[in-house]
């Protein structure tokens, strides 16, 4: 690019407006609206946008060889970039076999955003754990969490007692003290010695070490060894607490421990999915630390290792290993000493119930369920979201049996696998059995309690692990597992009778699918990869909602739980045993005891609407949105009724007994398109438009039935969150019209538009009824939120990709801990007054910077309603309950959104929405997608023109369609030449297309200047013809790494001046003048000539004879005894009005001129315009002029010329002289000439006085004449010494006897008195201190020469003479390659003294 052109010697310009130009947008590809717009772009910004114009080439009357430069010439009002790198853009020739028509659609600027909304297919989850190291949870985690101490045993010396410090904590609550004690003191598995400190009774008492504050009324707490024991104290033969090396459990010098061939990390809070994590710690003998070899002994050893595996994965290479390990015990089997070798970990608080070695692993803070769908024929909702484990059990011991030690006969879930699913999380101290006893009793329908429990549990059912383990409902079925006796002992069922439940296979992958009917409601377990039965049913187990409720919204935590115990030999009869309350295994209890699980991968769908956001056009970042795409989406879906636990295997998950139905994506989802507004103000009989339709059908794509399309806005009467038949609140074919007029998308079978109605409904929805809210299908959920507030991580990343001052609404669904499943949802007029929300009271939430990835950055902070009344983003490690879990997220727009199922019906007496509701045997087709790349809001259809997709636009298929991607090989472009970049080469073989044939990559660096492309090369190459009709396009060039666009006017710009133009150079060779000759006129040597006949005023003229070309408009004769160089000989003020800028220069004569000493003309700014006859030249508006106020010698007293180019648009609008160029007196104001136009369109020539010289030729004055003006004056002549030549013609003379003054100042465009102005060009102003002769007829020339002297200082003078001709382009130059110009010629006069 170039601000100004370079003009190039011996051409002349044209500039010819560009009558039809279009911007076309392939990101809008059946746009027709780029031929009205007053500006265009050019951009690969937000928007691939590129320009498309036509032009012909202009006819002359001026003399010309041929046109061999081109430039594009455009006025840039704004230019953007990414990058500090200037954009290039590249031009290329069109195949003149197009027409362009310019379209006159207009477009509107509603702020208009789009987005489609499906039901989350499977391959789209919300959270896939993968067990990849990274920190997928939701929420906040466990902050406290730390790897749990080793417990090793080593020699001593004696017996001693100790006693856990949450034991010390659980005791000290129980003893009733006011004074609270400091639970975090220590760790809660932290072990104490007991200290035996005096007697009662004759019973010695004991404290417990190494908390010495602790104090009641002064006195140290005391108690007897029985009630420590009581209370958990236990028989510590020397231990010490060793703190995890590493991440896994290891022996001396890292070598692994058992089983943990391959781990990479252990796994944490903070690099998997789990929020919390707890399990007991591992204890060692001191011979394995150093031995490191495990044998039989009275001497527990276990192991606890989660960790990171690679041993053994389904996908993605690893998997996580929880894995408990607890050795055979051989020592005694009764008393205080030997139940605190074999029972490790102590006893039930207050019983002789030994504790289990467990492991848990909590999934916290998942989004509650709402309803997202209208599936049903009443517009109610049957989709529900699933989560997906697929784990493989690897090792489970024999179930653990109890005894009838004072109850009845039960199988303990002491050896057990179980996935339990909540509405609680576990508290930062629990284990495994504490958490469900707790969840239990809040949960347990006879209670008055807030839980809500689902249970999973998988146990072996016999002596040995025969292959399979049974997988039942642990809670509210038949066999349904309770506590029997207190405190917080391991839950119990009466028999291992799995009718209700699966045999599940050992050691192999098992795929679980978890779906609940509704948040209060029963649920499904189906497992799709497992064989199905002889009956062809998938293995499944409904979980009945007795221990259920949709408090806190629902289920939001997901825990797996192992549970373990060493073998057990004894029968435990008496509260001394070892085994109390338990029977002998069935094995007879003689192998060591090991719970071991993978876990490959756990996923959560179907949480909320997969939210694609297919704005085009507002984004740099976004250009490859995704396309709008209409599809219906099959999906699982849930009965009318719940799932009930006790049906026949054969109907649990079947609609038709034995079809699997419930487990099986059979029922198609709708597609919505929700389109959000800043404004709607008069948005009634608008017209959305459906861009760049492409369907697998094609032309045959056939539309969709109105019964299955429907629609709704953002009524302030529909609350925030779920969907409900409510938010389809509009008509199709009433409020929405798609398929009634001609250029519409006809049910979405083609291009085209839709009508925003001026219904009734539509017309009171726009008067008040229609918020600037929430949208129920665009919503994204918040999954975890920093601590101060302003980052989140959510779900629908895409719904961020909007401008950062794009408005958002984060709210949480209802406001209360009691949340009945119908409550889950907020209000917009308590979201308008800042209850539950944040930025619906006020337009002040945004982003402060783009997102990176699915985190979002906000200028405030969410995490307490703008109410100040409620907090929002709770954690269930920040708060006692979830609230993140209930939080969501949404553009704040005003709403339209249409539900289309994309279905072919059944049948014509059966067309209706829902009639694939719970229908096994639907036979209505899905559809092939009907897909479009954006759309836009236009005021209305207007006229068709060119597109990027047709050279005109078609109502239907593409008919008149063309490639504008210069790119492809197929394209419009004329990309065969090489224009200096290269051909374009098609692609062989591997080698690539090589991208050229363009004319020219041009650069713009800045807004608010023209900007001028050089297509030159075009011109060179392709040989033009007057009236040549030419078509261009200009690309951005779309490789650059980096975004940036212009734009400038078009030709339907409301500033004519800068609208584009082709701006052509004719080259003008120069005339041709030569062989200059100059002799006497007469020859008095001849014999026949009377030499007394003449006189000094005839006898010695010379003649001057000479060749030219035909081309010329005038000549000028120097005559001078000094040299004459170029065509400003003897010049004192030149004034060549062809600078390009707002500046003009003059020079006080040649050698300043050839030195380049300029100066500049003051008075207003300069007005170049490249049509002068040479190119840049001033061009006067009628308004301005240009001056130079120092009195300067300009002309001689008795002999001057001045040249001047005029080219006037304009005659004088009264009697006045329109004034082109005036010389003031030295002394005064008064004028000592004016030359300028009068009112009767000729040229004038004024001096002091009346006399004045008047051209007798009257001229069009409409910018279309070349006006070359000589005005001549020689005082020593006679008569007619003052002569005014216009284009070599002598047009007028005066007789002039007063000398002139020979200083003076200049004007130049208007008077003296900044008046009278001139209109129309002024070029190449000379003045000259001698007399020029104007040689009118070609060839020859009598030059008179009594007006020169013969001597000079009493020595004949030697004469020289210099020609120089003029056409209509060559007028100004230094150099005889710039102006006309003949050979000297000389002669000498003898003269007498």
């Amino acid at each position: 690019m170039a601000r100004d052109i370079s003009i190039s010697k011996n051409h002349f310009y044209v500039r010819k407006d560009i009558d039809v130009d279009i911007e076309l947008s392939s990101s809008h590809p059946d746009d027709y609206s780029g031929g009205s717009k007053q500006t265009i772009t050019i951009s690969n910004d937000v928007e691939d946008k590129m320009y498309l114009f036509d032009t012909a080439v202009p006819s002359q009357d001026k003399d010309y060889n041929k046109i061999d430069e081109m430039h594009l010439e455009l006025y840039v009002n704004t230019t953007s970039s990414s990058t500090s790198i200037i954009p290039s853009f590249l031009t290329y020739p069109v195949k003149n076999i197009y027409s362009i028509t310019e379209g006159t659609s207009e477009l509107l600027d509603k702020g208009l955003s789009v987005f489609t909304s499906t039901l989350q297919p499977d391959d789209l989850p919300l959270v896939k754990e993968t067990f990849d190291g990274a920190n997928k949870g939701f929420g906040t985690d466990d902050s406290d969490f730390t790897q749990p101490t080793r417990i090793v045993r080593a020699e001593s010396n004696g017996e001693g007692y100790s006693i856990k410090w949450s034991d010390v904590v659980s005791a000290h609550n129980k003893f009733g003290y006011p004074k609270k004690i400091i639970s975090t003191y220590y760790q809660n598995n932290a072990t104490l010695n007991l200290i035996g400190e005096g007697q009662l009774g004759g019973q010695e008492l004991f404290y417990v070490e190494g908390y010495e504050n602790w104090m009641s009324n002064g006195i140290r707490v005391r108690k007897t060894l029985k009630v420590w024991q009581n209370r958990g104290a236990f028989v510590n033969r020397g231990t010490i607490n060793v703190p995890n090396a590493g991440s896994a459990q290891i022996g001396q010098d890292g070598v692994k421990i058992l089983g943990a061939q391959t781990f990479t990390n252990a796994i944490t809070p903070k690099n998997s999915i789990f929020n919390f994590i707890h399990k007991e710690p591992s204890v060692y003998d001191i011979k394995v630390q150093t031995l490191e070899s495990v044998g039989e002994d009275e001497f527990a050893f276990t192991m606890n290792n989660f960790d990171l595996t690679s041993d053994d994965s389904l996908t993605d290479g690893q998997s996580a290993r929880m894995h408990l390990f607890w050795e055979n015990y051989s020592g005694a089997t009764s008393g205080d000493a030997a139940k605190s070798l074999a029972n490790c970990y102590g006893q039930a608080g207050g019983t002789n119930e030994p504790n289990m070695q467990t492991m848990v692993a909590a999934i916290t803070d998942i989004p509650v369920a709402r309803t997202l769908d209208n599936l049903r024929d009443n517009l109610a909702s049957i989709y529900r979201p699933e989560i997906e484990i697929v784990f493989k059990v690897k090792q489970l011991a024999p179930s653990l049996r109890k005894n009838n030690f004072g109850v009845l006969a039960r199988t303990s879930l002491g050896r057990s696998v179980n996935f339990i699913f909540a509405n609680k999380a576990p508290n930062q101290d629990e284990g495994l059995w504490q958490y469900w006893n707790r969840m239990y009793d809040s949960s347990n329908p006879a209670g008055s309690g807030d839980g809500s429990l689902f249970h999973l549990c998988g146990m072996v059912n016999g002596a040995t692990a025969s292959g399979s383990f049974s997988l039942f409902s642990a809670v509210g079925n038949d066999s349904g597992a309770n506590v029997v006796g207190s405190g917080k002992r391991v839950p119990s069922i009466a028999s291992l009778d799995t009718q209700y439940g699966i045999e599940a296979p050992l050691n192999e992958w098992i795929r679980m699918r978890i779906r609940q009917h509704t948040n209060d409601g029963s649920a499904l377990a189906y497992f799709p990869d497992l064989p199905a039965d002889s009956d062809g049913v998938v293995p499944n187990i409904v979980m009945s909602s007795t221990f259920v409720s949709a408090e806190f919204g629902g289920t939001n935590t997901v825990v797996t739980g192992l549970s373990n115990f060493r073998a057990v030999k004894t029968s435990g009869s008496t509260t001394g045993s070892i085994d109390h309350d338990l029977d002998p295994d069935l094995d007879g209890g003689i192998n060591d005891r090991q719970t071991e699980v993978l876990i490959d991968s756990i996923s959560f769908h179907g949480y909320n609407h997969n939210v694609e956001n297919v704005t085009r056009g507002k984004l740099t970042s976004t250009p490859s949105a995704s396309p709008l795409e209409i599809k219906s989406t099959p999906v699982v879906t849930n009965p009318a009724t719940a799932f009930a636990f006790d049906g026949s295997k054969n109907d649990r998950a079947s609609k038709v007994a034995k079809d699997n139905f419930y487990t099986q994506a059979k029922t198609p989802s709708p597609t919505v398109v929700a389109f959000g507004f800043d404004s709607i103000t008069s948005l009634g009989n608008k017209f959305l438009q459906f861009n760049n339709f492409n369907s697998a059908l094609g032309a045959a794509s056939s539309s969709i039935n109105d019964v299955f399309i429907k629609w709704g806005y953002s009524d302030k009467d529909l609350n925030a969150g779920p969907v409900t038949a409510g938010h389809l609140n509009l008509t199709q074919g009433t409020d929405i019209l798609t398929d009634t007029e001609a250029l519409f998308v006809d049910n979405f079978k083609q291009k085209g538009y839709l009508k925003i109605s001026g219904s009734t409904a539509i017309n009171t929805a726009i008067g008040g009824e229609w918020v600037k809210t929430t949208c129920p299908y665009v919503n994204c959920l918040v999954l975890a939120v920093s601590q101060d507030g302003k980052t989140i991580v959510v779900d629908n990343p895409e719904m961020f990709d909007e401008p950062l001052d794009q408005d958002y609404v984060a709210f949480r669904q209802n406001n209360s801990t009691s949340m009945a499943n119908n409550g889950l949802f907020n209000t917009y007029a308590a979201m308008n007054v800042g209850s539950g929300s944040v930025g619906q009271k006020s337009d002040d939430l945004y982003q402060i910077k783009p997102r990176e990835g699915n985190v979002i950055f906000l200028n405030r902070s969410i995490k307490r309603d703008d109410k100040n009344a409620v907090d929002m983003a709770t954690t269930t490690y920040t708060t006692s309950s979830s609230g993140v879990s209930r939080l969501l997220i949404s553009p704040k727009k005003f709403w339209l959104w249409g539900m289309i199922q994309n279905v072919a019906p059944q049948a014509a007496n059966t067309r209706s929405w829902g009639e694939w509701y719970d229908a096994p045997t639907y036979s209505g087709s899905t559809v092939s997608p009907k897909i479009y790349d954006s759309v836009r809001l236009y005021a209305s259809t207007g006229t068709i023109g060119t597109t990027y997709n047709e050279f005109l636009y078609n109502d239907g298929s593409n008919q008149n369609a063309w490639d504008l991607n210069y790119k492809s090989t197929d394209n419009i472009l004329e990309m065969s030449k090489d224009y200096g970049y290269g051909a374009y080469k098609e692609p062989s073989g591997e080698e690539p297309a090589v991208i050229g044939g363009y004319i020219n990559k041009s650069t713009v660096i800045s807004g608010s200047n023209t900007a001028y492309f050089d297509l030159s090369r075009y011109a060179s190459v392709t040989k033009l013809s007057p009236l040549q009709e030419l078509k261009f396009a200009v690309y951005p060039e779309l490789d650059n790494a980096f975004y940036y666009n212009i734009n400038f006017d078009s030709a339907e710009g409301s500033n004519a001046s800068r609208r584009p133009n082709m701006i052509y150079g004719f080259n003008k060779p120069l005339p041709m003048i030569d062989n200059l000759t100059v002799s006497p006129r007469f020859d008095f040597l001849k014999e026949d000539v009377n030499i007394n006949k003449f006189t000094k005023s005839n006898g010695t003229d010379i003649v001057f004879n000479w060749q030219e070309s035909k081309d010329i408009d005038y000549r000028i004769l120097f005559v001078d005894t000094m040299y004459i160089k170029n065509k400003y000989h003897r010049s004192r003020f030149i004034a060549q009005l062809n600078e390009s800028g707002s500046t003009a220069k003059y020079y006080l004569g040649y050698n300043a001129l050839a030195q380049g000493s300029a100066f500049d003309l003051t008075g207003d700014a300069n007005t170049p315009d490249i049509e002068g006859a040479q190119g840049y030249a001033s061009k006067f508006a009628g308004s301005t002029q240009l001056t130079q106020t120092t009195n300067t010698l300009r002309i001689g007293a008795d002999n001057f010329t001045i040249m001047a180019t005029l080219n006037p648009t304009a005659k004088a609008g009264d009697s006045n002289l329109d004034v082109a160029l005036e010389m003031s007196k030295t002394t005064t104001t008064d004028s000592n000439f004016a030359l300028g136009v009068d009112n009767a369109n000729q040229v004038q020539f004024k001096v002091t006085g009346s006399t004045k010289l008047t051209s007798t030729t009257a001229y069009g004055m409409i910018g279309t004449e070349q006006i070359g003006v000589v005005i001549t004056y020689d005082k020593s002549l006679d008569t007619d010494n003052l002569k005014l030549y216009i284009n070599g013609k002598l047009e007028d003379t005066a007789d002039y006897t007063t000398s002139f003054e020979t200083s003076g100042r200049i004007y130049i465009g208007g008077d003296i008195n900044d008046a009278n102005h001139y209109s129309g060009f002024i070029e190449e102003i000379s003045t000259h201190s001698e007399t020029v002769y104007v040689v009118i007829n070609n060839k020859q020339f009598i030059l008179p020469t009594k007006s020169l002297p013969d001597l000079s200082s009493g020595e004949s003078n030697k004469y020289q003479a210099r020609m120089f001709a003029f056409d209509k382009t060559n007028i100004r130059g230094v150099n005889r390659d710039e102006v006309a110009t003949s050979n000297t010629v000389s002669w000498k006069v003898t003269g007498v003294a």
